[in-house]
């Protein structure tokens, strides 16, 4: 359902203890430009569906309990300007497309 939320352009539920996954379902709104998911205790992998989130300017998943890599898919996202990971449990490098 919170896929169906297709004119939304902030969201911001961080602090609230949210738990299990970062949810797939992110990635069909189209209009995003702000996520912030920060201070929660999301775990799993970042969704490779959030490089569909084309106009994502800024994304904030810092201290969490993310684990695996960074996925490529977030190198299509153009518009992003600041991207926030820290405090994880993310592996290997940060991926060529994002072009650090």
């Amino acid at each position: 359902e919170l896929g169906l939320l297709s004119n939304l352009e902030h969201l911001n539920p961080s602090n609230n203890k949210l738990s299990r996954r970062v949810p797939t379902e992110l990635g069909l709104l189209s209009n995003l430009d702000n996520l912030i998911l920060r201070l929660n205790e999301l775990s799993g992998i970042i969704p490779t569906e959030l490089g569909r989130l084309s106009k994502l300017v800024f994304l904030d998943l810092n201290q969490n309990e993310l684990g695996g890599q960074v996925p490529t898919e977030l190198g299509l996202l153009s518009n992003l300007y600041n991207l926030i990971l820290r405090n994880n449990k993310l592996s290997g490098t940060i991926p060529t497309e994002l072009g650090l």
